[in-house]
């Protein structure tokens, strides 16, 4: 062990170090972490605490601390590990430096033993040897992660070679372990932002810039394992993101010459290159077994869901039966009852018959004229007075008569010849007027229940939404028994119940929370629910025949909820009267309910009809009180809400199942407010609903929920692509509640890549930039570059001419061409370019001021995407302004072909497709790009400049006069329909969002599917549609692409390899296939593209 005779020093003696200690949901093991650096021997040091806004206690506990060579800091919000790292130390101030996580331990010696081992060697960094413990502090003797540091601890023993060491893996194992002279932080900087090796990071830049480390062999720190480290979070993800770190550090850590450095860095390039196959590889294997497995389990569901209906029906027969036995045995006991009735007044009249005889035989009678029979029969002593009915006894009414329908549509018909008759019609409510879009029903208090939970999150104990909804089902049991208790039916009121719920909750009455129920319910209601097709028809007939109708339902809701309900669905108007259980105590299935409207309506059994679908409380009970009953038997809507309620349950294994269950309910909606599957609807408006609307509806919910994350100060959406997406968050901010905190301001810009690439010129146009414009497959070579950054041919001709090009329209195939390099690398071309993008930047500067951009502290862009060009050319431009905000891109899909991510990160994203990913399932959109352009694209030209006029920038935009507008032109009523039929997807997506309150990566894996499908099985019919559409390739170009390829023949089949490397280069080559029976051909396609794309 080093020398520590350092640590007998006078403190004032001894050189300062500084530990520090960043805190995170840490307050079980933070005290002690303290206590081990309190206590060492070497007495000179600070210890920085900084806690990262830990949830936890940890906070409380450190403020227990008195000691004064403690100083305590707090991040107002998670900066994660690498940001309160790097807070951390621009705080210290000692010449050497420790860090210690807050649930490890350093041994009373480390600091002493650390400071003498740099100064014996001259080391820039040391580490230790280590015990590892567990959670009580008990040290740990066997475990993988043992074995794995004894490993790496032989490699350095073996070869005492520390880039040899390193790339076996990282033996320091945790920035617990690092003991450094302030000169390692000056030359290496901060850490990185990575999740899991950042340590191992760190510990490579250092050294890559050939600063020298030095090992302790003794154990000096104990590190502490549990659940809650990082290292044992995504282990996948780890290596990941360790194997990309590699990549990076190897040819500085190992290339002694720049041939060995290059010769490294392609090895990296290849090894990122397998890696990048091998996920592609792997996701796609997945998604064939997963769509093997669904092969397998749909006509497994189709089975079962046949056998349900048989028995279904057998039941419907067996109660059908039952139904008509009770009727013949209720007509029976009427019968019984009415005999019953005429022997008890014979009876009665016998009696009376009798005792006035007696009466008149017992008296003397005077002697008379004989009296006729008319005689008798007027006199008083023989008036026969009414049957008297026994004090409790209700006679019963005719038993009335079942009757099965299939729908409201057949009732009508039905009715028809018994208006005389019948002079009121009750109608259950729900199911029966209404139906719901969602199943089960329970499904809409499961997400109010989510939403209270997170109502109270802030101020009430952390409740789950299983534990609110529990709460719920309490309240309402103990309500319903109470009414049990006092003689009344199992019924509760929702006014009621909702003050039972909340005092559960807050342990006290909350009227503000109790009016958060009332509200939300109403509205997660009314948007579940529709008037069934023909309801309002049928009660408007009634109205006109004079015939009354009630509503009666057996519910919790109170009438006034009940009667908005149907209000809202268009019903209001029609019903006379509305009865709920909730409001009596009464049920319909007693039959009470049903006996209280009668007494209410002043209505005879016989003068009513009732209509519903449930046999208990629409026929049975009503028949029994002689009220004719109509069982409204839906087949089909039977079926369809076992379906829902089974997409549901299967939702719950996460996968496409979630987006399943949430797209059938999109599809019940549309189907319930007649928006689909009407006789003659506009293809493009068709396919802009069914197809495209899930993808941009997701879109627009995950990019809600990216808002709601990072609070932008503005929104930009890009012109022209951006246009549709701000259409549909600003329907998406009206659609939502009122929020706590408003939604950030959405402003529509004027921007193109042309604008910003000019822009980016300002300083001289790069050989990096320039070859952005060789990108298109229709690229004119130097033409190309010209036209991309704004730039006038005329101009360069000599010098082109000079530098070998005799044609600049002439494609370039190698994109590193010398005459291309040396043509930028020319002084005097350098010279023409600087004025023009010193131009355009001034331009673009002046007109996102005048937009607000630069006032922002952070902004969001949002566009298609692809690569982002805007984004970084907006960097390029202005990243060195102190005022440029924190940038954000927000795009339907980020491929990073171009540019890469440019060193973005995190701040730039494809919400839908983003091949960083590496998921193959996202691959669709990049197949078809231009669809989603078309779909999203505004109808006016794109941007070329801008322009001052009147004292404001205006944009100056491509004239409506050039060939490739005139295309678009004509297509704009087109893709108006589209964009109409996205927007009013939108309407029904977010109402079942609303609903269910799913969050995007969850339904991304169905929309994914759902892509895949439109772009690779497209049917004959889309292919000659979308086939009308033009679409311009504006960057740099006036071209027109076709979307529609030709038709693929069977003989083609016969030479695959001629086949793709003609399809390749087409905008929609697998439309090509369309026209085939079968979609074996393109699937066999998409396999050899899948595999040419690796």
């Amino acid at each position: 062990m080093p020398d520590t005779t350092d640590a007998a020093l006078a403190p004032d003696a001894q050189p300062l170090i500084s530990v520090l200690i960043p805190a995170y949901n840490h307050a079980r093991f933070v005290r002690a972490a303290l206590d081990s650096v309190l206590q060492q021997s070497w007495r000179n040091l600070e210890l920085i605490v900084i806690d990262d806004a830990s949830p936890d206690a940890t906070w409380q506990v450190l403020q227990e601390c008195t000691d004064p060579r403690v100083r305590l800091l707090r991040n107002e919000s998670n900066l994660g590990s690498h940001g309160t790292l790097n807070a951390a130390l621009q705080q210290a101030r000692g010449a050497f430096i420790a860090i210690l996580n807050s649930d490890d331990l350093f041994l009373p010696t480390r600091l002493a033993a650390c400071h003498a081992a740099l100064q014996a060697s001259g080391a820039d960094l040391v580490g230790t040897d280590m015990r590892l413990m567990d959670d009580d502090g008990a040290l740990v003797q066997a475990h993988w992660w043992i074995d794995a540091f004894d490993a790496l601890k032989r490699v350095w023993a073996d070869t005492q070679d520390w880039p040899a060491t390193l790339l076996a893996g990282n033996v320091f194992m945790t920035t617990s372990n690092f003991f450094f002279r302030r000169r390692w932080l000056e030359r290496v900087g901060g850490f990185q932002d990575l999740r899991y090796v950042l340590d191992y990071d760190w510990l490579l830049r250092g050294l890559g810039q050939g600063l020298r480390l030095a090992w302790i062999d003794a154990p000096l720190l104990q590190y502490r394992l549990h659940a809650a480290n990082t290292i044992s979070e995504r282990p996948l993800r780890a290596n990941l993101e360790c194997a990309a770190m590699l990549r990076q550090h190897l040819p500085q850590v190992l290339g002694d010459t720049p041939v060995l450095r290059t010769q490294l860095a392609q090895l990296a390039g290849q090894w990122a290159r397998i890696e990048k196959y091998l996920g592609e590889i792997a996701a796609t294997q997945r998604h064939e077994a997963l769509v093997a497995k669904e092969a397998e389990l749909f006509p497994l569901i189709a089975d079962r869901d046949r056998w349900i209906a048989e028995r279904d029906g057998w039941i419907a027969e067996r109660d059908g039966q039952i139904a008509e036995r009770d009727g013949q045995i209720a007509e029976r006991d009427q019968q019984i009852a009415e005999r019953d009735g005429q022997i008890a007044g014979k009876d009665q009249q016998i009696a009376l018959l009798t005792q006035a005889l007696t009466e008149r035989w017992q008296r003397p009678q005077p002697v008379a004229p004989a009296l006729s029979g008319t005689d008798v029969a007027a006199s008083p002593g023989f008036a026969m007075p009414a049957p008297a009915v026994r004090p409790g006894q209700a006679a019963r009414a005719p038993a009335g008569r079942p009757q099965r329908l299939g729908d409201l549509a057949h009732l009508q018909d039905w009715l028809e010849p018994r208006l005389g008759r019948v002079r009121c019609v009750s109608f259950d409510v729900f199911d029966t007027l209404l139906a719901r879009c969602i199943e089960p029903p329970d499904a809409v208090l499961e997400r109010l229940a989510q939403l209270v939970a997170e109502r109270v999150a802030d101020k009430l104990p952390a409740y789950s939404p299983a534990q609110v909804l529990a709460a719920r089902r309490e309240a309402e049991h103990a309500l319903r028994q109470e009414m049990l208790a006092q003689g009344l039916d199992h019924e509760c009121h929702h006014d009621t119940l909702v003050q039972a719920w909340v005092t559960r909750l807050a342990g006290q009455r909350d009227v503000l929370l109790e009016a958060f129920v009332h509200t939300q319910e109403r509205r997660l209601e009314t948007l579940a629910l529709a008037a069934k097709p023909g309801a309002a028809a049928l009660l408007g007939w009634l109205r006109q025949q004079q015939v009354r109708v009630i509503a009666v339902s057996d519910m919790y809701l109170g009438h006034d909820h009940v009667y908005a309900l149907l209000d809202a669905c268009g019903l209001g108007a029609f019903i006379d009267q509305v009865y709920v259980s909730s409001e009596f105590g009464l049920g319909k299935y007693s039959g009470r309910l049903h006996s209280q409207v009668l007494a209410l309506e002043g209505l005879q059994p016989a003068q009513v009809v009732h209509v519903g679908d449930n046999l208990v409380s629409d026929m049975r009970a009503p028949l029994r009180l002689g009220i004719e009953a109509v069982f409204l038997d839906e087949k089909a809507q039977r079926l369809r809400r076992r379906h829902q309620a089974l997409s549901a349950r299967m939702a719950r294994l996460g996968g496409v199942w979630s987006g399943r269950h949430f797209f059938e309910a999109v599809a019940v909606r549309q189907r319930m407010l007649q928006r689909a599957g009407q006789a003659g609807e506009a293809f493009f408006h068709h396919y802009g609903r069914d197809v495209l609307g899930p993808a941009f509806a997701t879109f627009t919910l995950a990019l809600a929920e990216k808002i709601a994350q990072q609070r932008p100060d503005k929104i930009f959406f890009l012109a022209r692509d951006g246009y549709l997406f701000m259409r549909l968050y600003e329907r998406w901010c009206a659609l939502q509640p009122q929020p706590q905190q408003p939604w950030p301001q959405p402003v529509y810009v004027y921007a193109s890549r042309r604008v910003v690439a000019m822009a980016s010129m300002a300083d001289g146009l790069r050989h990096e930039q320039a070859i952005v414009a060789l990108y298109n497959p229709k690229q004119q070579g130097l033409l190309s570059v010209l036209k991309t950054f704004g730039l006038a041919a005329a101009d360069f001709e000599a010098l082109a001419r000079a530098h070998g090009f005799a044609d600049m329209a002439a494609p370039l195939a190698d994109w590193n061409d010398a005459r291309l390099k040396a043509f930028l690398a020319d002084e005097q071309v350098q010279a023409r370019i600087r004025p023009v993008g010193q131009a355009a930047r001034a331009n673009l500067q002046a007109y996102f001021e005048q937009q607000g951009f630069f006032a922002c502290e952070r902004a969001a862009l949002v566009d298609i995407g692809w690569n982002g060009t805007i984004q970084k050319f907006l960097h390029d431009s202005f990243g060195q302004r102190p005022d440029y905000p924190e940038v954000h891109g927000w795009y339907l899909a980020f491929v990073a072909a171009m540019h890469g991510d440019f060193g973005m990160g995190e701040r730039i994203e494809g919400l839908l497709l983003d091949a960083r990913r590496g998921d193959a399932y996202e691959r669709a959109p990049m197949d078809f790009e231009e669809i989603f352009e078309q779909a999203a694209r505004a109808g006016e030209g794109t941007t070329l400049g801008y322009q001052a006029v009147d004292g404001r920038i205006v944009p100056v935009l491509k004239s409506d006069g050039s060939p490739d507008r005139q295309g678009e032109l004509a297509c704009n009523p087109l893709i108006a329909q589209l964009q109409a039929g996205v927007l009013e997807h939108l309407e029904d997506f977010h109402a079942v969002w609303s609903l269910t309150g799913y969050p995007a990566q969850q339904l991304k894996p169905y929309v994914q599917a759902l892509l895949e499908r439109a772009v690779v099985y497209p049917t004959p019919e889309e292919v000659e549609y979308i086939g009308q559409l033009v679409h311009t390739e504006d960057f740099g170009h006036d071209h027109t692409l076709d979307i529609a390829p030709p038709r693929v023949g069977w003989l083609d089949l016969l030479r695959p390899r001629w086949l793709y490397h003609r399809l390749r280069p087409l905008a929609w080559k697998f439309a090509a296939f369309a026209h085939f029976p079968s979609d074996l051909p393109a699937w066999l396609f998409r396999l050899a593209h899948l595999k040419k794309r690796q």
